[in-house]
């Protein structure tokens, strides 16, 4: 886990360097266990895009790599039957299941807290 600013330099608003936040976007395949894992550890917004959910499913999160307030944005979309889908190590007790519909889609917004090193839920929606 780092705490570490990501960003170098002086503040842009008084002429110094400063680096854009990077973002990434993972598709990923249906299993029954999947680990997420920022690609790169600058990602400070990732966008995780799974394929159709065709069982239950228990996802884990690294916590290792995250800075404080990153945030994590899980795309699930549902089969004709829907789908339950467990959070695990890494991610707070709070965020412990999504049940999905059959043809809906879930999505599930998450924070980094340096403080509990858990990835924290914002927030959920199921259409």
């Amino acid at each position: 886990m780092s705490q570490a600013a990501r960003y170098i330099g002086a503040e842009p608003s008084i002429g110094g360097t400063y680096q854009l936040p990077y973002r990434e976007t993972q598709a990923v395949a249906y299993g029954s266990s999947v680990k997420i894992t920022p690609l790169d550890a600058r990602s400070e917004s990732i966008l995780v895009l799974f394929a159709t959910i065709t069982g239950a499913m228990t996802l884990t999160a690294d916590t290792t790599t995250p800075c404080d307030g990153d945030v994590m944005i899980i795309k699930l979309p549902m089969d004709a039957t829907g789908r339950t889908v467990t959070f695990s190590t890494g991610f707070t007790d709070t965020a412990s299941t999504i049940v999905g519909t059959a043809n809906s889609v879930c999505i599930v917004r998450f924070m980094f807290d340096v403080n509990t090193l858990k990835w924290v839920e914002m927030s959920r929606a199921i259409n």
